[in-house]
Protein backbone atom coordinates (compact mmCIF):
# COMPACT_ATOMS: atom_id res chain seq x y z
CA UNK A 1 0.00 0.00 0.00
CA UNK A 2 1.34 3.56 -0.43
CA UNK A 3 0.37 4.76 2.94
CA UNK A 4 -2.96 6.75 2.14
CA UNK A 5 -5.75 6.23 4.27
CA UNK A 6 -9.25 5.36 2.66
CA UNK A 7 -12.76 5.52 4.08
CA UNK A 8 -16.09 3.92 3.38
CA UNK A 9 -18.92 5.97 2.60
CA UNK A 10 -22.90 4.69 2.78
CA UNK A 11 -22.32 5.43 -0.57
CA UNK A 12 -19.60 2.63 -0.96
CA UNK A 13 -21.12 0.06 0.87
CA UNK A 14 -24.10 0.72 -1.70
CA UNK A 15 -21.88 0.59 -4.13
CA UNK A 16 -20.12 -2.95 -2.68
CA UNK A 17 -23.18 -4.40 -2.98
CA UNK A 18 -24.69 -3.62 -5.86
CA UNK A 19 -25.83 -6.87 -8.63
CA UNK A 20 -23.23 -4.56 -10.72
CA UNK A 21 -20.23 -5.27 -8.49
CA UNK A 22 -21.38 -8.65 -7.56
CA UNK A 23 -22.15 -9.61 -11.23
CA UNK A 24 -18.14 -8.90 -11.87
CA UNK A 25 -16.86 -11.15 -8.79
CA UNK A 26 -19.24 -13.69 -10.37
CA UNK A 27 -17.78 -13.96 -13.56
CA UNK A 28 -14.97 -14.81 -11.89
CA UNK A 29 -16.21 -17.33 -10.25
CA UNK A 30 -16.83 -16.53 -6.96
CA UNK A 31 -20.11 -16.70 -5.21
CA UNK A 32 -22.50 -14.04 -3.45
CA UNK A 33 -21.18 -15.20 -0.21
CA UNK A 34 -17.87 -14.64 -0.60
CA UNK A 35 -18.12 -12.06 -2.67
CA UNK A 36 -20.51 -10.02 0.94
CA UNK A 37 -17.21 -11.85 2.84
CA UNK A 38 -14.67 -9.52 1.20
CA UNK A 39 -16.67 -6.82 2.07
CA UNK A 40 -16.76 -7.61 5.58
CA UNK A 41 -13.15 -7.72 5.29
CA UNK A 42 -12.32 -4.62 3.34
CA UNK A 43 -10.05 -2.39 5.63
CA UNK A 44 -7.62 -5.24 6.00
CA UNK A 45 -7.85 -5.97 2.34
CA UNK A 46 -6.65 -2.50 1.66
CA UNK A 47 -4.18 -2.52 4.16
CA UNK A 48 -2.99 -5.39 2.51
CA UNK A 49 -2.80 -4.08 -1.07
CA UNK A 50 -0.37 -3.22 -3.30
CA UNK A 51 -0.26 0.18 -5.31
CA UNK A 52 -1.43 -1.38 -9.03
CA UNK A 53 -1.90 1.69 -11.10
CA UNK A 54 -3.06 5.11 -11.18
CA UNK A 55 -5.40 6.93 -13.88
CA UNK A 56 -7.51 10.03 -14.43
CA UNK A 57 -11.32 9.68 -13.29
CA UNK A 58 -12.74 8.17 -16.53
CA UNK A 59 -16.24 10.41 -15.95
CA UNK A 60 -13.96 13.62 -16.04
CA UNK A 61 -15.25 14.65 -12.24
CA UNK A 62 -13.22 17.73 -11.45
CA UNK A 63 -13.40 17.09 -7.78
CA UNK A 64 -11.54 13.76 -8.42
CA UNK A 65 -7.68 13.70 -9.02
CA UNK A 66 -7.52 10.44 -9.87
CA UNK A 67 -8.65 6.81 -9.70
CA UNK A 68 -5.85 3.76 -8.01
CA UNK A 69 -5.85 0.26 -8.18
CA UNK A 70 -4.59 -1.52 -5.52
CA UNK A 71 -4.84 -5.74 -5.15
CA UNK A 72 -4.02 -8.27 -2.80
CA UNK A 73 -4.29 -11.82 -2.67
CA UNK A 74 -5.46 -13.69 0.03
CA UNK A 75 -8.07 -16.91 1.40
CA UNK A 76 -11.50 -16.94 1.77
CA UNK A 77 -12.76 -18.63 4.91
CA UNK A 78 -13.71 -21.59 2.36
CA UNK A 79 -10.19 -22.23 1.74
CA UNK A 80 -10.43 -20.23 -1.60
CA UNK A 81 -7.63 -17.98 -3.18
CA UNK A 82 -8.52 -15.04 -4.63
CA UNK A 83 -6.91 -11.47 -5.68
CA UNK A 84 -9.32 -8.47 -4.46
CA UNK A 85 -9.27 -5.59 -6.64
CA UNK A 86 -9.91 -2.56 -4.74
CA UNK A 87 -10.38 1.15 -6.77
CA UNK A 88 -10.02 4.46 -4.17
CA UNK A 89 -11.18 7.44 -5.22
CA UNK A 90 -8.49 10.51 -4.64
CA UNK A 91 -10.66 13.31 -4.01
CA UNK A 92 -9.03 17.38 -3.78
CA UNK A 93 -8.38 17.97 -0.28
CA UNK A 94 -7.08 14.72 0.07
CA UNK A 95 -9.67 12.73 0.69
CA UNK A 96 -9.57 9.05 -0.13
CA UNK A 97 -12.76 7.04 -0.85
CA UNK A 98 -12.84 3.05 -1.76
CA UNK A 99 -15.09 3.02 -4.91
CA UNK A 100 -14.83 -0.44 -5.50
CA UNK A 101 -14.35 -4.40 -4.92
CA UNK A 102 -13.74 -6.54 -7.64
CA UNK A 103 -12.97 -10.49 -6.35
CA UNK A 104 -10.49 -12.62 -9.71
CA UNK A 105 -8.75 -15.43 -9.18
Amino acid sequence: MDGKIARISSKTIDKLTSGKAMGKSKDNGFTEREHFESITRIGKLYEQSKFISSAPDKNGSSDVISVKRYDTRFKLRNGKKAIAHITVKEYKGGDNLIYSLELCK
